[in-house]
C-alpha cells in the first residue's frame, strides 16, 4: 500500500500548511494534525522528495517552544 492509498489529499494539505506555517516538532505536528507520528514521517519524506528541499532541522518548536528536531519548509 502506498502513501497515497493510506492518506487523503486533505492530510497532505494539512501537513503542508503546518510545515509552512512554522517549525514544529513531531509531537506537535501529530497533535495538531491528528495524524500518528509514523505516518507524519512518511508525509515529511514524501514532501521532501516532491519539493526537493530539506525540511528537518534542530530548532525551537513554534508550538511547544522545546528545542528539538523540527520539521518546516522555509519559503523565501
Amino acid at each position: 500500500m502506498s502513501l497515497a492509498d493510506t492518506h487523503t489529499a486533505n492530510d497532505f494539505d494539512l501537513v503542508s500548511h503546518l510545515v509552512v506555517s512554522g517549525a514544529h516538532c513531531i509531537g506537535c505536528l501529530a497533535r495538531k494534525s491528528e495524524i500518528p507520528a509514523d505516518l507524519l514521517m512518511a508525509w515529511v519524506r514524501h514532501m521532501e522528495d516532491e519539493w526537493g528541499d530539506p525540511m528537518i532541522d534542530t530548532d525551537r518548536c513554534s508550538a511547544c517552544r522545546a528545542t528539538a528536531t523540527v520539521y518546516a519548509l522555509r519559503i523565501p
